[in-house]
């Protein structure tokens, strides 16, 4: 990329110089294909040119030449040619900045609307009604206050907190308010409708709309958050007041690759590992941790601090009690009969009680109930309710035991299941 022309001039023109004259400005790496060339200098002259200078490199393929004199290079400095580079005599090169970073003014209605030329020659776009508190940092190329799809006349205004920090070809669309020291990624859209606290997270490729995160959020790369489904209407539980914001309690790790749809409310401190699927009209309570590849279904209640392992799916209207388990691979469905006509109005999921732990690799039929503090053994198939602290095991899972009966193999606990407060052991 090349640096940015002299103020008074958009037109530079590229010329070698000496280099004890080139060290007398800021260093940048150039790289020079054709001829093996290590680091170089740049440097200022009249007129804004720029000099290049280039050292060859002492270990050049057999048969290679080293170069006798410096390179002229001749550029126009055009936001094109400080992107895509240039040629030197037929040499491919790149000037890159030290810093990919660059420092941001605080915004006015002056020099808004437009591309600012900024250190380094990269240079960021900020539309009208955008607020920057201090010390914020934009990354080269993006851009603030993006008017959003049908947004016409006067934008709304747009509030990036201090201490901000924006990577990138980011996009904040018109109307976004982002609290103190936000980290934004490169490459992240953040729609119009968002609003984020204070020391939140956002990674790299990341799509926010209709989003709400509350303060220290940590949303790793390629993360969308607040998909509108394409059948919202078509469930007999969405009435018109459809409002498709998801809401995320602060402390909250959402982890790569993770995808959740509209109207999703998760609490405080809910972790999830990386690939997870969250469909609309779902609820999700404190302390809550969802595994690598799970899928949680729209319309899905779960309570606090509930574990879902990796590789679960929670189908459609499921209840998770909470402090309930369900362990790796296990399946929850909701239909008895599939493709039937009236499959939709009559799903029902299965409701897993408070405690309740279902093992590995079980399948939960519908409108089956898992007791409080029950145990299902792994690879059953619960076709029918188990009763409250009972063990169930086999296809089709069977109650055999009271789970205050379990003794721990290994000697390190006498029972590893006691009764609640207020609950006996039958």
């Amino acid at each position: 990329m090349f640096p940015a022309p002299h103020p008074t001039s958009r037109t530079g023109t590229g010329r070698a110089w000496p280099s004890s004259r080139s060290r007398r400005v800021r260093r940048a790496r150039v790289r020079l294909a054709n001829h093996q060339c290590r680091s170089s200098a740049i440097s200022r002259g009249r007129d804004g040119w720029y000099g290049v200078s280039v050292m060859a490199s002492p270990d050049l393929p057999q048969g290679w030449r080293k170069p006798r004199r410096l390179l002229e290079a001749h550029f126009t400095p055009s936001p094109f040619q400080r992107k895509m580079g240039g040629k030197a005599r037929g040499a491919a090169f790149d000037i890159v900045p030290r810093s990919s970073i660059m420092p941001a003014r605080p915004s006015s209605a002056a020099s808004i609307g437009k591309e600012r030329d900024v250190i380094g020659g990269e240079t960021y776009t900020v539309y009208p009604g955008v607020v920057l508190g201090k010390d914020v940092r934009i990354g080269p190329y993006a851009v603030l206050g993006l008017p959003g799809e049908g947004q016409e006349g006067e934008l709304p205004q747009t509030v990036i907190g201090d201490g901000a920090r924006i990577g990138a070809h980011a996009v904040i669309e018109a109307g976004a308010r982002i609290g103190k020291g936000f980290r934004c990624g490169h490459g992240t859209v953040i729609g119009g409708d968002v609003v984020i606290g204070d020391g939140c997270t956002v990674g790299a490729g990341c799509h926010l709309d209709h989003v709400r995160l509350a303060e220290g959020v940590e949303v790793q790369d390629l993360v969308v958050l607040g998909i509108l489904p394409l059948d919202k209407y078509d469930y007999h539980q969405v009435g018109a007041d459809w409002e498709p914001v998801v809401e995320v309690g602060a402390g909250s790790v959402i982890r790569s690759h993770t995808s959740i749809y509209a109207k999703v409310r998760i609490g405080p401190r809910f972790n999830c590992g990386h690939g997870v699927r969250i469909r609309e009209c779902t609820t999700i309570g404190e302390g809550t941790t969802v595994g690598t590849n799970s899928q949680v279904d729209g319309f899905v209640t779960i309570g606090k601090g509930v574990l879902i392992h990796t590789n679960v799916h929670i189908c459609q209207f499921a209840i998770l009690e909470d402090e309930s388990y369900v362990t790796a691979g296990s399946v929850l469905t909701n239909t008895p009969h599939p493709r039937c006509p009236l499959a939709k109005p009559c799903m029902k999921g299965p409701v897993i009680r408070r405690g309740a732990k279902v093992a590995a690799n079980v399948v939960v039929g519908p409108y089956v109930e898992i007791g409080e503090d029950a145990l299902v053994g792994a690879g059953a198939a619960a076709m029918k309710d188990v009763p409250a602290g009972q063990v169930a095991v086999g296809v089709p899972a069977k109650p055999i035991k009271s789970v205050y009966e379990l003794t721990c193999p290994f000697g390190w606990i006498e029972h590893p299941y006691t009764p609640r407060e207020g609950r006996s052991e039958g």
